[in-house]
């Protein structure tokens, strides 16, 4: 809820366009696939990427969790399947 309530205020102040790709604000996630995600696929949870990842177990600072996400590959393209249900492990 966060996430949408901040993006909607940056939406309203004209900071933000949904239908932007996010590349636009942030280049290094241009890889693997991601060049056409936008920032309405990262909303509505369809933007191909894996819907859960356990980054406390893997990294240990935040530069190596951003690392990896840009550099995550797709499950799917962008758009073909919705994943707002998340089960945590």
């Amino acid at each position: 809820m966060g996430t949408t309530s901040a993006a909607m205020i940056l939406v309203q102040e004209g900071k933000l366009n949904l239908d932007e790709k996010v590349i636009t604000y942030l280049p290094a996630f241009n890889n693997n696939d991601k060049e056409n995600i936008t920032i309405r696929n990262l909303l509505l949870h369809n933007s191909g990427l894996a819907p859960f990842k356990k980054y406390y177990d893997e990294f240990t600072n935040a530069d190596e969790v951003i690392n990896d996400i840009m550099n995550l590959p797709l499950n799917n393209p962008p758009g073909e399947k919705n994943l707002s249900i998340v089960i945590w492990e």
